[in-house]
């Protein structure tokens, strides 16, 4: 309506004069007085509906076909629409994949390279480090060939130093694993 609208527009000093210009353009255009003053008349103010935002709860079925689907969804609706109004329900079919993750065969743990590596001496010192190379060459480096054979050349890391001050020998199988 016209008078609504210049009461939500116009400042309360120029309400009056926009009500009367409303008043006088009804009258020239034939409209009868008691429909102008019907409807010019301030309408009380509804209060504004407090409406609490639904709460979306997700469930995930399993997929059982097009009919069993449409079934449980419409009695779940309207189960969780009658029991609890302030909450949407959002029903999520799934099902089980063809493939499962086991497509590849997995690749042992010294042939990994970019990682980070942990070795854990026999008598329990620790030493974390990073290769960018493969695994298995890192370790020929910490622990070389020559160290079985109780020769001493030139020391290249702080697990074989360890190993050769302490005396210590190691199976690098269960002594080295991958973070």
């Amino acid at each position: 309506c016209l008078a609504q609208r210049a009461r939500k527009i116009c400042t309360a000093d120029s309400i009056e004069e926009e009500l009367g210009k409303i008043q006088n353009l009804l009258r020239e255009n034939g409209y009868p007085d008691r429909f102008i003053t019907k409807h010019l008349v301030a309408r009380p103010v509804k209060p504004a509906k407090v409406t609490v935002e639904k709460k979306t709860l997700f469930l995930k079925v399993p997929f059982q076909g097009d009919a069993a689907t449409e079934l449980l969804k419409r009695c779940l609706d309207q189960a969780v629409t009658q029991t609890f109004p302030t909450a949407r329900l959002q029903i999520l079919f799934s099902t089980n994949p063809l493939l499962r993750g086991e497509g590849k065969d997995r690749l042992p743990a010294q042939t990994t390279s970019m990682c980070i590596y942990s070795f854990t001496c026999s008598c329990g010192a620790g030493y974390i480090g990073r290769t960018s190379r493969r695994l298995s060459k890192r370790i020929k480096e910490h622990i070389p060939a020559w160290l079985s054979k109780g020769e001493v050349k030139s020391i290249k890391s702080a697990i074989l130093a360890h190993l050769v001050d302490t005396g210590h020998s190691v199976d690098p199988s269960e002594a080295f694993r991958v973070i």
